[in-house]
């Protein structure tokens, strides 16, 4: 068992997040449709995001990145 949320925006746009009590300590999220701009901002925990579908800019360190299905980012 665990715990999960889930947020739609709209009729297409999804945000499930959700815990596992296998692995305590890990939050999962999967977001579908979602256009979001985040400001500058740090994670405390590693950042795993894999991207199945849809592409987008990730910025870090001053330098901006192409993101596309298929990728894989590790972000500290």
């Amino acid at each position: 068992m665990g715990t999960a949320a889930r947020v739609s925006v709209d009729g297409e746009s999804r945000l499930d997040v959700w815990q596992s009590a296998a692995l305590p300590g890990i939050v999962y999220s999967r977001g579908e449709h979602l256009i979001h701009t985040y400001p500058k901002h740090w994670h405390d925990e590693i950042h795993f995001c894999a991207y199945n579908a849809g592409s987008g800019y990730l910025a870090y360190g001053g330098n901006s990145q192409l993101v596309v299905a298929g990728d894989l980012i590790v972000m500290p």
